[in-house]
């Protein structure tokens, strides 16, 4: 069986540290990526949600432009 390995936006049950090395606190909205197990605190989160909406646009309409119409 497969793992999503797709990173997702999360709500942290556990206080832990960003890949950037600020700390991300139980409660605290964080990027969670399966793959490599890691989290990403708010600030590297919304970063995060805007490279995988540009990365799906692509995906979608064989472009570079972030955006949908």
């Amino acid at each position: 069986m497969r793992r999503n390995t797709e990173p997702r936006i999360i709500t942290a049950k556990y206080d832990g540290v960003c890949k950037c090395g600020n700390p991300v606190k139980r409660g605290q909205r964080a990027m969670y990526y399966p793959a490599s197990r890691t989290i990403c605190c708010e600030a590297c989160t919304f970063r995060g949600e805007r490279d995988i909406a540009a990365e799906r646009s692509m995906e979608r309409y064989g472009t570079d432009c972030a955006y949908d119409y």
